[in-house]
């Protein structure tokens, strides 16, 4: 089962909600008719954009339930960062028309509106980065072969580690905006149930529901076991996250980069392998790091979202501040979760997110038994 993305209810959504900031400017005798006119169509648009993407959650969970569970990250990523940019247009809607105590501000609007548009531009290359094949190596002869070999994976290590960090750096760096002691609260509850905020307001309350669907739906796709292992470890080095000494702990601990370049030594040594064969699993290692590349924009773009959120909830006053920065800070947690394992897929076995070969699983396929 693949679900289709789907574009055209996103897109009326956000047609519905320029509708409505336009009506924001209409004549003031005209105002009030066109701008619930607005609302009217932005609440239907939520409807049957949220009964669509329920389906496809649905589809997803059964598919990594199923004996021979394999997830389909495209499309999974695609459901998350849809439903965020959909959340904070509807939240910010709902705070334009004063369904809170926040200070309107319409142009929370058009910035949500731009976050809603780009959603079909990062779908669209992480649909290329995942159906991307590397051109075919040819070397002369096994030693050649196995030189290129090397020098590739060390490469495609090097690569995604910088990756990596980039990724984690954007999450951590807005972690850090929230109180440390709600953001440590937060950690010792990752891969539980997730912190609520109250729902008041038609559109307003739609968009937090909305968000919380989309942060459920990720936690739902993670494997358990590995967020617990993310979880141990991240409050091993908390002090470390806090204080901007992470990078290596957590980097080394992710992706193994000593342990798998001590394997290179090792690999295609014996005559058992052609340079053919060598060639080929050099040619699989550029397709990891263009799906890594991919998964590691998209965690950017969703920490993004989630910072753009924080930005309407941090700014209510009637919603207590301990309440959204657990929330906030449940949200930047678990976007770090998913770095730490796509990360691991990437570097290890590949079985989880990709359904084809991390790197260290190549470098094991060349070593003689």
């Amino acid at each position: 089962m693949r679900v289709p993305i789907d574009y055209v209810r996103t897109n009326q959504v956000r047609l519905a909600a320029q509708q409505l900031r336009a009506a924001m400017n209409a004549p003031e005798n005209q105002r009030p008719k066109l701008m619930k006119d607005a609302s009217d169509w932005l609440m239907s648009a939520a409807d049957q954009h949220e009964n669509e993407a329920a389906r496809a959650r649905q589809g997803f969970v059964a598919e990594t339930e199923g004996p021979e569970a394999q997830l389909s990250t495209p499309e999974m990523m695609s459901v998350v960062i849809s439903d965020l940019h959909v959340a904070n247009t509807l939240m910010a809607a709902g705070t334009a028309l004063q369904e809170t105590e926040a200070k309107p501000n319409p142009q929370l609007l058009d910035q949500a509106l731009v976050g809603l548009q780009q959603t079909a531009t990062i779908d669209q290359e992480t649909i290329s980065a995942f159906a991307f094949t590397s051109t075919p190596v040819h070397s002369p002869d096994l030693p050649s072969a196995r030189d290129v070999f090397r020098q590739r994976v060390t490469e495609a290590l090097d690569e995604m580690v910088s990756l990596s960090k980039d990724a984690c750096s954007s999450v951590i760096s807005g972690l850090k905006k929230v109180d440390s002691q709600q953001a440590l609260d937060a950690l010792a509850k990752l891969g539980g149930p997730l912190a609520e905020l109250p729902k008041m307001g038609l559109l307003f309350r739609k968009g937090v529901e909305k968000m919380q669907n989309a942060l459920d739906f990720l936690k739902r796709m993670l494997d358990s076991a590995g967020l617990q292992e993310v979880k141990q470890k991240l409050t091993e080095i908390w002090s470390r996250v806090m204080d901007g000494t992470w990078a290596n702990v957590l980097l080394d601990w992710i992706f193994r980069v000593d342990a798998i370049k001590g394997m290179l030594p090792r690999a295609a040594t014996s005559d058992k392998f052609a340079a053919d064969q060598v060639d080929m699993a050099t040619g699989e290692l550029t397709p990891v790091v263009e799906r890594h590349t991919s998964e590691m924009n998209w965690a950017k773009a969703i920490s993004a979202a989630v910072g753009f959120a924080g930005t309407i909830l941090l700014g209510m006053a009637h919603v207590t501040l301990g309440t959204s920065a657990l929330v906030l800070a449940g949200a930047y947690l678990l976007i770090l979760g998913a770095i730490v394992l796509m990360g691991r897929d990437s570097a290890g076995h590949g079985s989880m997110f990709h359904g084809n070969r991390g790197v260290r699983a190549v470098v094991e396929g060349l070593i003689a038994a």
